[in-house]
């Protein structure tokens, strides 16, 4: 395993991160490996949703349909003490979710943990099921919030629901033109 100390690493630990890791391929990006702890990202890609579902700004009344939505992280640090006793500790990293949604997540997630058993990929499956099944519709909204929670990290806030509509627009954009690229076509033409 590529720059892991395996002599600080509980068996348990290593084989997940290794199972973790053949998944993921690249995108499992180990972030930190000191003081017997491990925090590693995994990039949650949703390359085609399962059906398109309609993206709405609210605010200004727009809409449309979008079948791509970016990435999410998943941050992952270890606890010497997990499985057998506590969670793990983890962070979404979503700008295109409100720190309510996210908070919804988390607390979700957190009732999935079981003494003794590991989670992560659990995790994994649900935030993906959580993004495939959006009800047809991802309303973006102006709402403020000052949560601050470290299960979950998002610059919604910030960056505005105008603009994340516009960015969402522009990244479901992209990749149907990547798609369109990269699929052969027949032309009628003789």
């Amino acid at each position: 395993m590529d720059c892991l100390d395996n002599d600080l690493i509980p068996v348990e630990h290593e084989e997940e991160i290794l199972v973790l890791k053949s998944i993921f391929n690249e995108d499992f990006l180990l972030v930190d490996n000191e003081n017997h702890a491990v925090k590693f990202d995994l990039i949650i890609r949703f390359d085609s949703l399962p059906k398109k579902i309609l993206l709405i700004h609210e605010e200004s009344n727009i809409s449309t349909e979008i079948s791509h939505l970016p990435p999410i992280t998943l941050r992952i640090t270890y606890r010497k003490t997990y499985p057998e006793f506590d969670p793990l500790l983890y962070c979404i990293l979503c700008d295109y979710l409100t720190s309510n949604q996210l908070l919804l997540l988390a607390n979700q997630m957190d009732t999935m943990w079981k003494s003794g058993e590991v989670i992560v990929y659990i995790w994994i499956e649900f935030l993906k099921d959580y993004f495939y099944n959006l009800n047809n519709q991802l309303i973006l909204s102006s709402i403020e919030s000052s949560l601050n929670d470290q299960r979950f990290l998002t610059n919604y806030n910030k960056i505005g629901s105008r603009q994340v509509y516009e960015q969402l627009v522009e990244y479901n954009r992209m990749q149907n033109q990547f798609e369109f690229e990269q699929t052969n076509h027949i032309c009628p033409i003789w």
